[in-house]
């Protein structure tokens, strides 16, 4: 478990992200660092590098460092010390600002100063000086380095890429300290894991040989069995819910005549007409005049559709059957006898739900009535197609209701 000590804002999402791993608190409420197997205390947070003094050299007395001192030297743990990057260090505080202001590239020997109020001996100097290192493929910028001339070889853990110059050190034995910005997000558990990798605090697995894939624990077989089992079991799973999301594909589109208009209504309206009466190409003719036409029994029934958003009208009526007309007037001009059925399929304020429609009126009923045509609104023929679908209706009872009925379907 880590804790990160730091008066950086740390959001909810961050906490819950980090939960196991990563413990965030304040300068001010820091846990034991006993309770943790390692602590990072966060230099780089804002409000260290600002004091109300007259001179800048006031934020050595930022009161909650000297709190830590007595931790790092009692603490058995393992410790980073992150140090900042180029802060701007606001000082002189009257009339309610901050009236002075220098950064920290321009006086980097404030560092020194400031890590030895909780650092007792502490001497190194760090220089300003932008750099980058990679560690496990991950890039960390820097702005300070370590004069070594104050630090053992062997006390020298990372390097620049190229400057080769030296951004972390161990001091004292167990104490690391470091100038990379190890926690631009606080949150980026695998930055944070590259590093203590790097640094040692982090002990990687002893990966597996190949060899021990064909040594077997005495359950070994048995489980990789009842995977097998498992997996065949899956895949015939996952072939019934591909099956069964292709059916409920098909049903959605015997719904959309509910509340579709147009060229998408007429094609549904044909595919399911053809189901019902089992037609082929040569019985189901699109005439380009009437949405189309087949032929049952002896009767041509010419099929008009229409989707509308507000209720059937009389004129909705005539215009499906001035079809009915063209079409007769084109046989009996090739002296073709034959008898004929207007069906108007309507899916009237389709907006709506079909319980909320108005009742198609009398008048337009009474014009399909003489007309010889029959109105057939697409929530019932919705229900007469689902009761076929269900067996409950044969495709005879469906013809004699379109054969027989004229004005608007009746179907309970």
């Amino acid at each position: 478990m880590i804790q990160i000590i730091t008066n950086n804002f740390v959001s909810e999402e961050q906490k819950i992200s980090a939960k196991k791993i990563i413990e965030y608190n304040k300068f001010s409420d820091y846990k034991s660092f006993d309770l943790y197997d390692i602590n990072i205390i966060d230099l780089n947070s804002d409000n260290i590098w600002r004091t109300k003094f007259s001179s800048y050299t006031g934020i050595v007395n930022f009161k909650e460092l000297k709190l830590l001192k007595q931790s790092l030297e009692t603490s058995l743990s393992k410790v980073i010390i992150v140090l900042p990057q180029n802060q701007v260090i606001n000082y002189n505080y009257n009339y309610g600002s901050y009236q002075s202001k220098i950064e920290l590239k321009n006086i980097p020997e404030i560092i020194t100063k400031v890590v030895a109020e909780i650092l007792t001996d502490y001497v190194s100097i760090s220089y300003y000086e932008k750099n980058i290192t990679t560690i496990q493929n991950i890039n960390l910028s820097s702005d300070f380095y370590f004069d070594e001339k104050t630090i053992e070889p062997d006390d020298v853990l990372i390097r620049c890429n190229k400057s080769n110059k030296s951004n972390t050190i161990k001091i004292k034995g167990k104490i690391i300290l470091t100038t990379l910005n190890v926690l631009s997000d606080l949150s980026d558990k695998e930055k944070i894991s590259a590093f203590l990798n790097n640094i040692g605090f982090l002990t990687k697995a002893t990966s597996a040989p190949d060899w021990i894939k064909d040594i077997s624990f005495y359950t070994d077989e048995k489980l990789k069995s009842e995977i097998e089992e498992h997996k065949e079991g899956i895949e015939i799973l996952e072939k019934k819910i591909e099956e069964n999301n292709i059916k409920l594909d098909i049903n959605e589109e015997y719904k959309s005549i509910l509340y579709s208009t147009g060229t998408p209504l007429a094609k549904q309206i044909n595919r399911m007409l053809g189901e019902i009466f089992a037609l082929d190409s040569e019985e189901f003719v699109d005439a380009h005049e009437e949405d189309f036409n087949f032929k049952k029994d002896g009767i041509t029934f010419l099929i008009e559709t229409k989707g509308l958003n507000n209720e059937v009208a009389g004129k909705n009526v005539s215009e499906a059957y001035n079809h009915l007309v063209i079409y007769e007037d084109k046989i009996e001009q090739k002296g073709i006898q034959e008898k004929t059925k207007g069906l108007f399929f309507v899916a009237s304020e389709r907006n709506k739900k079909p319980a909320d429609r108005a009742q198609i009126k009398e008048r337009q009923i009474t014009i399909a009535r003489r007309n010889n045509m029959l109105i057939v609104d697409t929530p019932t023929f919705y229900k007469i197609f689902e009761d076929f679908c269900q067996k409950k209706l044969s495709s005879e009872e469906i013809l004699k209701v379109f054969k027989e009925q004229v004005g608007l379907i009746n179907y309970e």
